[in-house]
């Protein structure tokens, strides 16, 4: 009875999840459109003023408003919706996942990752990074979803490189036959993460580097927690600071 009782909770956290991620968007779009609209009416207005005659110190005072305190304020009404618009985004992501059915079927490793490394391939080639592959174990699990948790964690390792060099990223795994589970273990040569930090980088909009301009919403390793959890699988990582991390997936072979 109290499994059920949390299971409707879920779907109904589920549906609100989606329903504010997908009606706040059509304000946000507004906001954001009409304040691009304003920008381009000051500029308008700028011109029009430097042909007109006025005192001194009234001309200095309008165009200080017209061209430094308006857009001003206005740039921060954009980012301010560009932020929302991508936590927005996340919380449909979040919404979609627990809304997806698994289908499990055995994952050949070696070919999701071919597959993933190909799909990266500019980037790859754009950053130079080196990636090397041992044969992996094959798992059990949703093709997609799992393929979702890869591609997350390469595009990490990828991303935080230390300052001026390469990324090196090794890809293993090895089976627990006790546990009838197999390991994973994505190990890169990159900025590291400090201890305290551990645990936060799986919470919902949690970025390593905020201040650092960086794409995403901060969601990607939180999704891929749930999707692993979902399918009765662990993920943890072993890193410090500026020694690189390394990222473990457990997933079942039967």
């Amino acid at each position: 009875m109290l499994l059920k009782e949390l299971e409707n909770k879920n779907d109904e956290l589920a549906s609100l999840l989606y329903a504010a991620s997908h009606d706040l968007r059509y304000p946000l779009v507004n906001i954001h459109g009409f304040s691009q609209e304003l920008i381009l009416n000051c500029k308008e207005i700028e011109k029009i003023i430097n042909k007109s005659k006025f005192d001194t110190k009234d001309y200095e005072k309008i165009k200080n408003i017209v061209k430094l305190d308006v857009p001003e304020a206005l740039t921060y009404i954009i980012k301010s919706s560009e932020k929302m618009n991508e936590l927005l985004k996340g919380l449909n992501k979040l919404s979609k996942l627990e809304h997806s059915l698994i289908k499990l079927e055995e994952i050949d490793m070696n070919k999701i990752i071919k597959n993933i490394i190909e799909n990266m391939h500019y980037r790859i080639k754009e950053v130079k990074a080196i990636i090397s592959v041992k044969k992996l174990s094959s798992c059990i699990g949703d093709l997609n979803q799992i393929t979702q948790v890869f591609t997350n964690i390469l595009d990490n390792s990828i991303k935080f490189v230390k300052p001026n060099q390469r990324a090196i990223i090794h890809i293993s795994s090895k089976i627990d036959d006790n546990k009838k589970e197999v390991i994973y273990c994505i190990k890169d040569m990159g900025i590291g993460i400090n201890t305290s930090q551990h645990k936060k980088i799986f919470e919902l909009f949690y970025k390593l580097n905020p201040n650092k301009k960086t794409s995403g919403e901060g969601l990607g390793l939180s999704i891929s927690k749930r999707i692993i959890e979902h399918h009765n699988g662990k993920i943890w990582i072993k890193s410090k600071e500026g020694k690189g991390t390394s990222i473990f997936i457990s997933l079942p072979i039967s």
